[in-house]
């Protein structure tokens, strides 16, 4: 099995970084786009479940990546924000 190391590492890993996901051809690690993420170890990225955005700056699980919108406010699935409830 491969190992993998990012511009100035000091040492090899055999899995992706959280926030990356393996190319099977190339296995290369890449980093997931924009509104996307990852767990250590992933062959691909996934987005936030609708109810729920992308928490910047966060890594690894859903978990940890997503979080619910407030009261008030909704989001679609691959959301990187929430929006707010019309009033009435």
């Amino acid at each position: 099995e491969g190992k993998y190391s990012g511009e100035g590492s000091s040492s090899c890993s055999s899995t992706c970084a959280a926030g990356q996901y393996e190319v099977s051809e190339t296995r290369a690690c890449l980093e997931c786009e924009e509104g996307k993420y990852s767990g250590e170890g992933s062959s691909s990225c996934s987005s936030c479940p609708a109810g729920k955005h992308i928490n910047s700056g966060a890594t690894g699980d859903e978990s940890s990546v997503c979080a619910s919108c407030s009261a008030g406010q909704y989001s679609g699935s691959a959301s990187t924000s929430c929006s707010s409830c019309a009033s009435g």
